[in-house]
Parts: structure tokens; C-alpha cells; sequence
């Protein structure tokens, strides 16, 4: 009963309060109606005298009539802005009385247009010819009289306005007072209410709420401890009751499946061991094949080596005196060449895979000029290219006389040869693969572009994996080793290697550090 007798009290002095916020806001709205109406009336005295000066001095010979029509421009709109801001303070007020006093001043504003508009119609009876004297004098006159019935006629309402506004914030000023006085006290009132409450709230939540609360706030501590305790909701039978009588309940639940937990826990982690000693053997297991993969690889490249060199020596012997050789056994000559120098690059390929795999291969960084490894290399790949029938063409800025790198010339050299095999084995008869060294901000570029197929898509993120291959090049005989080694290379070069599509066919392009000149 109290709090809702506290609480009604507070809500009717919140009300109050409102209501006086509302009437300090029309009061507000008053007196700023009421310093805009004396700032118009003090500028419209002030643009009177001014049309005063400017009608005299119209007289003057070579002053213009467009002066003094801007003048009463401006007195007319003040006019009209003094009734604008007096209609809107109107339509504020609600009393009768103070109603009938602003309808007096729409009088007094009708009145003042009409001596304005009088004194814009007065004639002028004064001449100016005659010599400079005379032009003074008619001046002065004409001067004399426009004062004279400003004084007379437009000052006196000017005036009576002034006094009414002054009057009317007077009054504001008033009520402001007795309103300030007003909600201090409602104010302080409602501080008082509000503390009163606020003592009363806490002493009541304590009573009410404290003791259970703290005894559930027990019972979870013991509970999330690993302990349990039960029959909390045997102490009172009201909200908090059931609340404590379902935390028992839910005790005992938690209890159940702890213990259950333990045990599926005790399962898992046999299981556990029981997989990680089978991981083990497996790992060992696949340890050890890739062990024998390693060492197949490097055995196998090693192997091939020396015949294939055997080979490539004995064709190019032979074809030194290849006017004397019949000229198909000739053609056969270079095509074994050709062939056993890509199969000896791919067996190189593969001891480099199996090299950086066991950690053993080490770069030999030294500076070397691009223009000159890359006409070396294009040099070495236009013997399997004569016999793809494919044209290989090297293209170099023409701004670059020297392009020099930190790289190993045996591994980058071995790099771009397999990129341009690459380009040449998925070129058709006729096509061109084109070799283009430029510069690119602090970097040399060297893309290859082919006019073949090009690259799938979708396959673009996986092409440098090794043992990865598209169908094209699953039909052409690759391994899925070229990108891969080429990438691994330029890596070992901190440079980059970028594979892509153009409206021709595939682009490959490598980027490496500029070496400055010394």
C-alpha cells in the first residue's frame, strides 16, 4: 500500500513537472517572438531615416530612381516580416486578453504601413534649378518635411510597438521567475520521493530476497565444485521455492550425467591410446615408403643421367657432318636430340624434387644478366619446339641493355626452360610462344604466352601442387611436376610466379628484384 501510494505521488509530480516544462517553453517562444519584433522595429527606424537621405538626395542630378525603390523594397519587407512574427506569437496565445492585445498591435502595424506608404507618396514641391544655392536649399526642405512626418506620424507607433514588447517581456520575465520558483520545489520534491523509494526498494529486496538468494547462489558454487547439494526449496514455497526446488532437480540431473561422463570420459581416452599407437605404426609405415619414394627418385634420376648424355652427345657428334648424312636420318638425328634433352631436363626435374625434399639443395646466388639467360634458355628450347613445329619469339624492352638479378643461373635457366616446354608442348603446329622481358617498377618481368588451350579456371589454385594434372595435360604425357618445381624455385628466389589466361592462350610470368648498379 505505501509504495503505490509513493508511486502515485511521484507520477503526479512528474506530471506537474511536465506541465511546467511546457510553460517555460511558451514563455521561452514569447520572449523571442518579442526581441524579433523589437529588432525589426529598431531596423525599420533605421531604414526610414536612410529612405529619408536617399529621397533628398534623389534630387541631386545623376543619382538614380532604382536606389530609392530598393529602399522602400526594404521598408516593406520589414513591414511584412513584423506581421509575420506577430500572426505566429499570436497563434501561441490562448488567453483572451492577451489576444486583444496583440490584435492592438496589428493596428498599430497597419498604421505604421500606412504613414510608410505616405511618406513614399509625398510630394516633392521643392525645384532645383537655378545655381548650387538654390539646389542646397530645395534639399534641405524636402529634407525638413520627410523628417517632419517621420517624427510626426511614423515614430510615435514606432514607439507605442517598442513600449508593447517591452512590456510583454516584462511579463515573461515574471512568469519565468515564478515557474523557476515553481519546479525547483516540484523538483527537489520529486528527488526526495525518489530517495524515499529507493530506500525503500533496497530494504525490501534484502528482506525478501537476500537470504534465499544467497543460499541458491551456495548451492551453485558447491555444485559446479563437484559437490551436490539438495531440499533447497523446502525452506519457502513462493517463487524462490520452486526456483530452489528445480535447481534440486536439476542437481540431481548434473550428478547423473557427471558420472556418466566420467565413465564415457575413462572409454574415450582408451580408445584414444588405442588410435594413437595405430597412427603411430602407420606414420612409421608411410615414413618409411616415402623414404623408399626418395631414395627411387634420386636413384632412378641418377641412372638415367649418364645415358641420356650419352645420347644427346652422340646424336649432336653425328650431326656435326650433316651434309654427309641423308637428310631424313638427319631429321631423325635432332629429333632424338630433342627428346632426350626434355626427357634429361624432366629426370633433372625429378632429382630437383627429390633434392629439396631431403633439405640437400643449396642456391648459388650470384648476380646474372636476364637478356643473356633468357636468349641462352630460348636458344636450348627451340630444338624440341622445331620438331612441335612452333616458333618461339623473344621479345625484350626496349629500354633494356642490361638486366640484372641475384639468382642461381643453373635452377632459374632450368625454370624458365620447363616453363617454355610447357608453353611448346600445348602449342599446335603453326602457333608462336612468345618470351617478353620488361621492366616493372623495382622488378623484372619475364612472361611466356603461348596460343594454346590455356588453363581451366577452377584449376588455376592447384596448379602448382605437385603430381597435379588437368586432362589436357594428362593427354599430353606431363607428370604434374613443371609448375610445381618452377614454383618451388622462384620461391627458393624470394620472387613470385603468376599463372593466368589471356584472349591468345596461357600466360606464366615471373617477377624478380632488380639488382642496382653498383
Amino acid at each position: 500500500m505505501a509504495l503505490g501510494i509513493m508511486a502515485c505521488l511521484i507520477l503526479g509530480m512528474a506530471v506537474a513537472a511536465s506541465l511546467g516544462i511546457q510553460r517555460a517553453s511558451y514563455f521561452l517562444q514569447r520572449a523571442d517572438k518579442s526581441h524579433t519584433q523589437l529588432q525589426l522595429a529598431s531596423r525599420l527606424s533605421s531604414e526610414i531615416y536612410a529612405y529619408v537621405v536617399i529621397r533628398a538626395s534623389a534630387m541631386t542630378p545623376g543619382r538614380s530612381d532604382p536606389i530609392l525603390q530598393d529602399a522602400e523594397r526594404r521598408i516593406d519587407t520589414l513591414l511584412e516580416e513584423f506581421d509575420t512574427v506577430l500572426r505566429s506569437e499570436v497563434a501561441l496565445i490562448s488567453a483572451d486578453d492577451e489576444r486583444a492585445r496583440e490584435n492592438d498591435e496589428f493596428d498599430r502595424t497597419a498604421e505604421l504601413r500606412r504613414q510608410t506608404r505616405a511618406l513614399f507618396d509625398h510630394p516633392t514641391v521643392f525645384t532645383l534649378d537655378g545655381g548650387p544655392g538654390n539646389q542646397v536649399a530645395g534639399i534641405k526642405g524636402l529634407t525638413a518635411e520627410l523628417i517632419g512626418h517621420v517624427k510626426q506620424h511614423i515614430e510615435p507607433v514606432i514607439g507605442r510597438l517598442v513600449i508593447d514588447e517591452k512590456r510583454e517581456i516584462a511579463a515573461v520575465d515574471l512568469g519565468m521567475r515564478e515557474l523557476r520558483g515553481t519546479l525547483l520545489a516540484t523538483g527537489v520534491a520529486i528527488a526526495f520521493s525518489c530517495l524515499f523509494l529507493a530506500v525503500f526498494l533496497v530494504w525490501h529486496v534484502r528482506r525478501v530476497l537476500s537470504s534465499p538468494i544467497s543460499e541458491i547462489i551456495s548451492a551453485a558454487a558447491a555444485l559446479s565444485s563437484g559437490r551436490t547439494r539438495r531440499d533447497l526449496g523446502a525452506f519457502r514455497h513462493d517463487e524462490l521455492g520452486l526456483l530452489a526446488r528445480h535447481f534440486d532437480r536439476m542437481a540431481k540431473r548434473v550428478e547423473h550425467h557427471r558420472t556418466k561422463l566420467e565413465t564415457l570420459n575413462e572409454q574415450l581416452e582408451h580408445r584414444v591410446a588405442e588410435r594413437t599407437e595405430l597412427l603411430n605404426r602407420s606414420n612409421q609405415r608411410l615414413q618409411s615408403i616415402d623414404d623408399s619414394r626418395k631414395r627411387f627418385l634420386a636413384n632412378v634420376s641418377h641412372e638415367l643421367r649418364t645415358p641420356l648424355t650419352a645420347i644427346i652427345g652422340e646424336t649432336e657428334l653425328a650431326l656435326q657432318d650433316a651434309d654427309a648424312i641423308d637428310p631424313e636420318m638427319a631429321q631423325s638425328l635432332r629429333c632424338i636430340s630433342a627428346n632426350a634433352a626434355y626427357l634429361r631436363r624432366r629426370v633433372q626435374d625429378l632429382l630437383l624434387l627429390a633434392r629439396s625434399e631431403d633439405g640437400q639443395l643449396q642456391l648459388e646466388l650470384q648476380p646474372v644478366d636476364l637478356v643473356e639467360l633468357v636468349a641462352e634458355v630460348c636458344t636450348q628450347a627451340r630444338g624440341l619446339a622445331e620438331i612441335e613445329q612452333v616458333a618461339i619469339d623473344v621479345q625484350v624492352g626496349n629500354d633494356v641493355k642490361l638486366a640484372r638479378v641475384m639468382a642461381d643461373p643453373s635452377w632459374l635457366g632450368q625454370c624458365l626452360l620447363g616453363l617454355i616446354d610447357n608453353a611448346v608442348k600445348f602449342s599446335l603446329p603453326g602457333n608462336t610462344v612468345r618470351v617478353v622481358l620488361i621492366q616493372r617498377n623495382d622488378a623484372w618481368r619475364i612472361e611466356i604466352l603461348d596460343q594454346g588451350p590455356g588453363f581451366d579456371d577452377p584449376a588455376l589454385p592447384d596448379l602448382f601442387d605437385r603430381y597435379y594434372q588437368t586432362s589436357g595435360g594428362r593427354m599430353r604425357g606431363g607428370a604434374g611436376l613443371g609448375l610445381a618445381i618452377a614454383h618451388w624455385i622462384i620461391k627458393q628466389h624470394d620472387a613470385d610466379i603468376q599463372i593466368g589466361n589471356t584472349e591468345e592462350g596461357a600466360l606464366v610470368a615471373v617477377e624478380l628484384n632488380r639488382l642496382d648498379e653498383p
